[in-house]
């Protein structure tokens, strides 16, 4: 979700490692003094609905960070 003043981005990553495929998601933003990342990994299928809404689910409450 956009945070007004941060510059940020969704990711998805997936690789294999071994014999299972580990992927990562999440959220990434850059501010004036901090950098801020909300990120999940798992190695199996896993509901990207839920995902979605955990890494969604955190904010900066002092935006002036």
């Amino acid at each position: 979700p956009a945070i007004h003043g941060y510059i940020g981005h969704w990711y998805r990553l997936s690789c294999n490692m071994q014999d299972k495929t580990v992927t990562i998601v999440g959220n990434l933003y850059w501010g004036r003094h901090y950098a801020y990342a909300v990120m999940a990994m798992f190695t199996t299928q896993s509901d990207p609905p839920t995902i979605k809404k955990f890494t969604d689910s955190f904010e900066v409450t002092d935006t002036n960070k």
